[in-house]
């Protein structure tokens, strides 16, 4: 791939099946992770905006059908 490639977020479900509308954007508390068929990936090769996945130039073919998971976490501290 020569060229930037983006999946939409709408493209995606959440936990529970349903259609995703946009990313959550996370603070410096929260990280995200990519996995393409089942393999992490490295974080230089992607980035995440709020309406999608894009994908960086140089990088390989993803056939369709290829399940693709993108895991956001975000930590909170609860004082009491």
């Amino acid at each position: 791939m020569t060229e930037s490639a983006a999946i939409p977020a709408n493209q995606f479900t959440d936990d529970n099946g349903n259609p995703v509308v946009s990313f959550p954007v996370l603070d410096v508390n929260g990280y995200n992770d990519l996995y393409i068929n089942g393999m992490l990936q490295e974080g230089n090769t992607y980035s995440v905006g709020a309406t999608a996945l894009n994908f960086s130039p140089g990088g390989g073919v993803i056939y369709s059908g290829t399940p693709i998971i993108l895991q956001f976490l975000q930590f909170f501290a609860m004082v009491s």
